[in-house]
């Protein structure tokens, strides 16, 4: 009675809300992809400024959209676009590094195999989505109640989710992101006629505190024989003095060895910087990672025509001006313990040959917690491999995905849609997989 209830009010207040877009084909997509999905896209209108509208792609699962959970995702920078992970990561047509034109085969490791996902660009300014940047204010705290108010605009287009479990993802500086909006929903739940269904988080190599990564990453660099002993006991200094000879030395040193080197992926190549159409000037803000493919993609006439974007928008994977304006909170470790006291599931997963935000780091906080751990074990898909290693603590379950960096379900798609699929089922990372969805094409 009361979704029932929920759906008329959303019904009456839908007719405010402009329509989006129903998708049903995409330059270098087959065809007939709607078939066994369905894709839609649009604006959000309702947020703290009339200057700002963020975009956003839904695609339904090819399970059953009806009852599957929903997934919203968000990238991180701050400033970087959602549409990255559609078209890299987790979407149903991917591109690998240096690919710049789809194949038209489906990834089999789509993560709609079995969710909804909600690709929201976040925060306004961020790839097609619209703001005034010079004028407007960006912080965590303003992030954080637009990403829930484009959620129940959402719900307002699409009241017959509003009954499926919510997970909500992301990676990189989505660990900042997505712990403060699921706290954000717990704290409006108990007091809104609205009630987000929030199930759990998920995050990916998360910048969760920003105050020992830098050591982190120096211990990182230290562990893995890219920088000798002398200048890691020199840079230990740093964390208390960070002014002093010994410091400013191991961190030119530091620089000057890692120079050429793929940070958000140690053992990947260092692509080129990518060219944007009208930009002359872009600033990469994720230097050696692969984005030309999708900076080509979505500055496609044929692509914005499809989504309904108006053909002077300028695509941008991350807006170096909006970054450069942001505010950050120093950390998101303590809404872990509220979001455990409320019953939200969490998985926390890091690849880790990552030195922007290393596996190290992320255990460290986890550790601060107090939480008991169990044992940590090899997880695996195949008999007689590892494909990474997982402990479960009392409230939270941490894994590993070897081999992978930064950006892990885009290098190791296989591990982290296991991994995602695994956990939101309710099973162990270890457990056997069960027989999933055929796709129709």
């Amino acid at each position: 009675m009361i979704v029932k209830s929920l759906i008329l009010i959303f019904a009456i207040t839908a007719s405010l809300v402009a329509a989006d877009v129903n998708v049903t084909s995409m330059p270098q997509w087959p065809s007939n992809f709607t078939r066994s999905f369905n894709m839609f896209a649009g604006y959000t209108t309702k947020l703290l400024s009339s200057s700002k509208q963020s975009f956003y792609v839904f695609i339904t699962s090819m399970n059953n959209p009806s009852t599957d959970p929903l997934i919203l995702w968000l990238n991180g920078g701050p400033g970087c676009s959602s549409l990255s992970a559609l078209v890299t990561e987790i979407g149903p047509f991917v591109l690998d590094d240096g690919q710049l034109n789809f194949t038209g085969q489906m990834n089999p490791y789509a993560w709609n195999k079995i969710a909804n996902i909600l690709f929201l660009e976040s925060p306004a300014g961020v790839g097609y989505s619209k703001a005034n940047v010079s004028a407007e204010k960006y912080d965590d705290n303003t992030t954080m109640v637009e990403q829930y108010l484009a959620l129940l605009e959402f719900y307002t287009k699409y009241p017959q989710y509003v009954k499926n479990k919510l997970w909500i993802a992301g990676e990189g500086y989505a660990g900042i992101y997505v712990p403060n909006l699921a706290n954000y929903i717990i704290q409006q739940n108990s007091k809104s006629a609205i009630k987000v269904p929030l199930a759990g988080i998920i995050v990916g190599n998360p910048i969760t505190t920003l105050n020992t990564r830098r050591d982190s990453a120096a211990q990182f660099y230290y562990e893995y024989n890219m920088i000798p002993q002398d200048v890691y006991n020199s840079y230990k200094v740093c964390s208390t003095n960070p002014n002093s000879p010994s410091c400013i030395w191991a961190e030119q040193q530091i620089t000057k060895l890692t120079t050429n080197l793929n940070t958000y992926d140690i053992y990947r190549p260092c692509q080129a910087d990518p060219v944007v159409p009208g930009v002359p000037n872009y600033t990469n803000m994720m230097p050696c990672t692969a984005s030309q493919g999708a900076i080509n993609y979505f500055n496609l006439a044929a692509v914005k025509t499809a989504l309904g974007v108006d053909s002077s928008t300028v695509w941008t994977q991350c807006n170096y001006a909006l970054y450069q304006k942001y505010v950050s909170i120093n950390d998101t470790v303590n809404i872990y313990k509220t979001l455990k006291a409320n019953s939200i599931r969490i998985l926390v997963y890091s690849g880790d040959t990552d030195s922007k935000v290393p596996t190290l780091d992320t255990l460290k906080w986890i550790v601060s917690l107090g939480w008991k751990p169990n044992d940590w074990n090899v997880w695996n898909i195949t008999a007689g491999t590892i494909s990474g290693f997982v402990q479960k603590y009392d409230g939270l379950t941490f894994a590993t995905i070897k081999g992978a960096g930064h950006m892990a379900p885009a290098w190791k798609r296989e591990e982290a849609y296991y991994l995602f699929s695994r956990f939101i089922q309710g099973q162990a990372p270890f457990e056997p997989p069960k027989l999933e969805v055929e796709i129709e094409m």
